[in-house]
């Protein structure tokens, strides 16, 4: 069920309107490639609409790295070396956010062991060698525990003759060497993480003794301890795996991004680092369910329902988002219903990314109609049609956020010590309130934000004939209240960014709050 458009307005539109880093599509299943066939079928692959891959890499003397290298095998750089030329010799145009699979398999090696870290010390940083002499991006770093309760101190060794306390100082100085290792190597390293800080936390009333992850969070904070300023740690969230709807999506990135904060020993580091992103399993629950390419009711997505949760997920992540199959492939395209290639397709395009606004820039000079004008016949009045209370009330609000009583909102007065939804929404919204791009915003420009986004709202929804969210061309045309066909066509094609043929809030704000920005600039002229 879509989210009520009044809830999400103000997110969206204000994500949208401060320019956010474009968000990244990355392809993982069980048809995980190696480097030779990446190579052999890049021209094919990249006719999907996916940004990067997650893969592996097999050694020249036998074995899967990624499920070797949490163990007692001892691999060397030497025998990936076609793994690497493979990668330098493919000529890549889309693929570009490229991920090397690494796992804590067997995972076997004792965390007090010191030859046997050293082993796998030492494997990790041979595979951020690979990944970085192969222009990846870097790790998805999979924590799942297939074999051993690696994170799991009911399962250690040594848990009779140590406290939980000693196995947790432990862990954190391997997740430190770990990192220093690996940045050591790569230090503008992308690291995806299956599973974060949720993880390890323990069940209500329990010690995080007794969660079966619960010495991963001391693993992550001794990785955040030492990383270099240039890494990235995404919580990839493969809790969000079944998610239809945009509410857990937004549940799930206010965890990662202010619940978490809570939960890690390296707050400070974590805000610098940690990114949120968010995994999909397209044939989600396929062993209970069924994978049907025919009758797409009985799988847990439609290809509607599919769309709707990559849109969510691309919206609200910080960048990545990656779709999980198992039993549809896309690289040798078996058991895959164009209908869910073309939800992909369609969700993505629907996502303004940075090439697409420079190609047509929200504030570019409408050509045959003044926009002052439209805003009128559409209905806005601006700050003359709002209450005095509700103004009173907006700064009420700025006064209480407003912490020294300055008159003025700095970034960390909004955006790092605010409550409002998420980090991320909040500085969106910073962002797109401060008119005079001066870095920080004042009493007027926050009030003035809130009229446009309040009132652009108002009139957006209306025109959304089929509450659908988006308005096509012709709902636009018919509901807009301008009159001359020719005309609306005009306009909706100046608000239509990427040209596209439907109207998103994302892209309807961006021109239509430099437009009502505009207005109010030239009314306070006149007076």
């Amino acid at each position: 069920m879509r989210e009520s458009l009044a809830a999400s307005f103000v997110a969206v539109a204000s994500v949208a309107l401060a320019g956010e880093p474009q968000k990244k599509l990355i392809e993982w299943g069980w048809d995980e490639p190696d480097t030779k066939f990446i190579r052999e079928n890049v021209e094919r692959m990249e006719q999907f609409p996916f940004d990067g891959l997650i893969f592996h890499v097999v050694s020249s003397r036998g074995g899967n790295f990624t499920w070797e290298m949490w163990g007692g095998r001892r691999f060397e750089l030497a025998e990936f070396e076609h793994a690497v030329e493979n990668l330098n010799a493919t000529k890549f145009r889309r693929l570009a956010d490229r991920f090397l699979r690494v796992n804590v398999t067997p995972g076997d090696a004792d965390w007090f062991d010191e030859e046997g870290w050293a082993t796998v010390r030492h494997n990790f940083g041979v595979a951020a060698q690979l990944a970085n002499e192969g222009g990846c991006r870097g790790f998805m770093f999979d924590v799942e525990q297939y074999n051993a309760g690696l994170f799991s101190y009911a399962k250690q060794k040594h848990r009779d003759a140590k406290t939980f306390a000693e196995h947790q100082a432990q862990v954190r100085r391997r997740g430190r060497e770990w990192m220093e290792e690996v940045g050591g190597h790569f230090p503008e390293i992308t690291i995806l993480l299956t599973f974060g800080y949720k993880i390890a936390q323990p069940p209500e009333g329990k010690d995080r003794s007794e969660s079966h992850y619960g010495l991963l969070a001391d693993f992550l904070d001794g990785m955040l301890e030492v990383c270099s300023p240039k890494t990235k740690i995404v919580d990839a969230w493969e809790y969000s795996y079944p998610y239809r709807e945009r509410g857990p999506f937004e549940d799930a990135y206010a965890t990662i991004k202010e619940k978490s904060l809570g939960w890690t020993a390296a707050p400070e580091k974590y805000r610098a680092h940690v990114e949120a992103g968010f995994g999909i399993w397209m044939d989600c629950r396929w062993r209970q369910v069924g994978w049907n390419a025919d009758d797409f009711s009985k799988n847990h997505f439609t290809p509607e329902q599919f769309e709707a949760s990559v849109r969510s997920a691309l919206e609200v992540s910080d960048r990545y988002v990656w779709i999980y199959t198992e039993q549809p492939r896309w690289w040798t395209d078996e058991r895959l219903p164009r209908a869910y290639v073309e939800a992909l397709q369609h969700a993505r395009s629907r996502i303004a990314k940075p090439d697409e606004a420079a190609q047509r820039p929200a504030d570019r000079r409408p050509e045959g109609f003044d926009p002052h004008r439209v805003l009128r016949q559409m209905g806005v009045k601006g700050e003359a049609g709002v209450p005095e209370d509700r103004v009173d009330s907006y700064r009420s609000i700025f006064a209480r956020i407003d912490q020294d009583g300055d008159g003025k909102l700095t970034p960390k007065e909004y955006v790092d010590d605010g409550s409002y939804m998420t980090p991320q929404v909040r500085r969106a919204i910073f962002r797109a309130s401060d008119g005079n791009g001066d870095g920080v915003v004042t009493e007027r420009e926050y009030v003035l934000n809130r009229i446009i986004t309040d009132e652009a709202k108002q009139i957006f929804t209306p025109v959304d004939a089929d509450n659908s969210g988006v308005l096509s061309k012709a709902e636009f045309v018919e509901n807009s209240r301008l009159g001359d066909r020719q005309l609306a066509e005009n306009v909706f094609q100046h608000l239509d960014l990427d040209a596209n043929g439907e109207l998103v809030i994302p892209e309807y704000l961006r021109v239509w709050g430099g437009w009502a920005r505009g207005r109010e600039k030239k009314q306070g002229n006149k007076e």
